[in-house]
Formats: structure tokens, C-alpha cells, sequence
């Protein structure tokens, strides 16, 4: 595995996808909460979206399959950047495995992560055993083919969402998104 990493963060082809299609250009668009998730990253840590990370931004890349790697490797110099700008933002690649590995096997997957992938990256990489059809839906991971980028604000709610390779222009515009919802603390309580 490249970097021994698979990837969580969803990104809309064509550019970050703000506002919904079609809505009036005045018109705000439909805010929509990012959905309870649990975490179980390679650290042994666990981390409740988006209740864990409360007044802190956050990013998410999701990928369906193993050969997405290539993709999501285009976002972590960009994602490294948002950390390294805000000490407090996280962000976790998500392969979304399914609840149908059986027990026995993820432990067997996790274990051959944890050998492949370096320590440092351990934090970041949360396989998802659970229903990833009922994940699909909500947040409209449509294609399995895709590798999807959400950036979520200190509110919990999605502030961006791309699908993708990371180009400079969709990367930047996702960065200046976080810059401009910014964060309310370090410790993750609203101020």
C-alpha cells in the first residue's frame, strides 16, 4: 500500500460542490449535518463523528476499493497542509470494507495495515466494518468507483465536498473553505 493508506475524503468531479445543483443563485444552500460515524482508527484510538471533534474542522476521504490508493495519495500533501495551518484540524481515510468481513478477517486486515502502513500514519487510516449501504445514501456515495472528500466544520455539518484526483484549483478552494470557517478551540468544546 502507498503510504499504507486508504483514503477518506470525498471530493465532487468537477470542483467542490457548495451549494446544491440547481438552487437559485440566491438562495442558500441545504446544510446537511455530517452522520454519526464511528471510528476505530489503527492506533487503538476511537473517534465519534461528528460529536468527537466538536469545534474543530475536519476532513473525510472515502474509497470503495483497494487500487483507489493512487487517488487518495493526491490529497495527503494537501491534507498535511490544512494540519500543519490548523494544529487542531483531523482527518481520517476511510476504506469502507463492509459488514460482511467476518470478525476473524478484519482483525487479519487491520493487523496487515498496521505492518504496512508507518506509525505516524496510524491515526489517520479507520477501516469501517459497518453499513456502508446506509453511509452511501446519506452522505450520496453514489459511485463505488470514486474516491469521495468531505471537509466538515466545527458545527458538524459539511462545508465541502469533492470527488477525485486532487487538482491545485479544488485543493485550495477546500483549503480556503477551512480557513474561513476556521476553528472555535483546541479542545474541541465550543467557545
Amino acid at each position: 500500500m502507498r503510504h499504507g493508506t486508504i483514503a477518506v475524503l470525498l471530493l465532487a468531479a468537477g470542483g467542490l460542490a457548495l451549494a446544491q445543483p440547481g438552487a437559485p443563485p440566491d438562495t442558500a444552500p441545504a446544510r446537511t449535518r455530517f452522520p454519526r460515524l464511528e471510528l476505530a482508527p489503527l492506533d487503538g484510538s476511537r473517534t465519534l463523528l461528528p460529536d468527537s471533534l466538536r469545534g474543530r474542522v475536519f476532513w473525510v476521504v472515502f474509497a470503495f476499493r483497494r487500487q483507489d490508493q493512487s487517488v487518495i495519495d493526491t490529497w495527503l500533501p494537501w491534507l498535511d497542509r490544512a494540519g500543519a495551518e490548523d494544529s487542531t484540524s483531523r482527518f481520517f481515510e476511510v476504506p469502507l470494507m463492509g459488514p460482511s468481513i467476518p470478525r476473524l478477517l478484519r482483525g487479519v486486515i487491520s493487523a496487515g495495515m498496521k505492518v504496512t502502513v508507518p506509525a505516524d500514519k496510524h491515526a489517520h487510516l479507520a477501516p469501517y466494518y459497518g453499513d456502508f449501504e446506509q453511509l452511501a445514501d446519506e452522505l450520496g456515495l453514489a459511485d463505488r468507483a470514486k474516491v469521495y472528500i468531505f471537509l466538515v466544520g466545527p458545527d458538524g455539518f459539511i462545508a465541502g465536498r469533492t470527488e477525485g484526483n486532487a487538482t491545485e484549483e479544488r485543493a485550495r478552494e477546500l483549503l480556503d473553505t477551512a480557513r474561513s470557517i476556521g476553528h472555535t478551540g483546541g479542545d474541541g468544546a465550543d467557545e
